[in-house]
């Protein structure tokens, strides 16, 4: 795993059972995938831009488009194409 997935905070592990879906695989993949902060529904992530050492969601929110970096990211639960994250400069 690279520093950024050890300093991103995952709240609930993603289930054993769900076949690829580990906690990396779902972080690069999600793609489409609801974003909410801490005063609800953000938009979805268009783009998951990864370079060797970071990570960061392109999310649209309306007409905006928002670059989040891994380090804000909360929670990443890949059954129900959802994310939340911290929303410090929301």
């Amino acid at each position: 795993m690279n520093a950024v997935l050890d300093r991103t905070r995952f709240e609930a592990p993603v289930e054993a059972d769900t076949g690829c879906w580990t906690t990396e695989y779902a972080l690069r993949h999600c793609e489409g995938a609801l974003v909410d902060g801490p005063s609800g529904h953000v938009g979805f992530v268009s783009e998951v831009i990864e370079t060797d050492d970071s990570i960061e969601f392109v999310v649209q929110a309306g007409f905006d488009e928002l670059h989040i970096p891994a380090s804000e990211i909360e929670y990443v639960d890949p059954l129900s194409d959802r994310v939340v994250i911290a929303g410090a400069g929301l």
